[in-house]
């Protein structure tokens, strides 16, 4: 049995007391640069003067359209479990788990279209938007992982394990 020393308690204890501040600010983060690319995605698919109108048109308002959609993609992402920070050790897992609720969103976001008769939105537009969305977040973490790295080399927030053996099971 491993005991851990004083200060090595407090570290842990620390590290859990923010956790949970770190997964509702990715949270938001998420939300928020999800209702931006929609609305950057809206900008650069129908110019800049005109994307407005367009939604008017469609019988939309943007707000609460980009506002759903950052929505729906912070409860794809939690669904797909990828704000439990320490399920993924690689960045590809990471990757796949965020293609993954890429397709659900978009499943979701062409039902609603379908079930509310939107058949005027571009399709050019929701490629856009579900290619970048999941760039941008992808990115975020990739940066976010190389800041906790950054941070560990420097000697803070160190994360120490206890490997028993020498084998391939160790």
């Amino acid at each position: 049995m491993v005991s851990l020393r004083a200060s090595e308690k407090r570290r842990f204890a620390l590290i859990r007391r923010y956790m949970t501040p770190l997964r509702l600010g990715l949270m938001v983060v998420d939300g928020v640069s999800a209702a931006l690319v929609f609305l950057l995605a809206s900008i650069a698919r129908f110019g800049d003067g005109e994307w407005m109108q367009i939604w008017r048109r469609l019988g939309l308002d943007i707000r609460v359209v980009a506002t759903l959609f950052g929505i729906t993609w912070v409860v794809a992402l939690w669904y797909r479990g990828l704000y439990h920070l320490r399920t993924r050790w690689r960045l590809r897992t990471e990757a796949l788990d965020i293609l993954r609720a890429t397709i659900l969103v978009a499943a979701i976001s062409l039902s609603a279209l379908f079930t509310f008769r939107q058949y005027g939105v571009s399709r050019l537009f929701l490629l856009i938007l579900f290619t970048v969305q999941p760039i941008v977040t992808f990115i975020g973490r990739a940066l976010l992982r190389a800041w906790f790295t950054s941070l560990r080399q420097r000697g803070r927030n160190p994360h120490f394990m206890l490997v028993v053996g020498t084998g391939p099971l160790a």
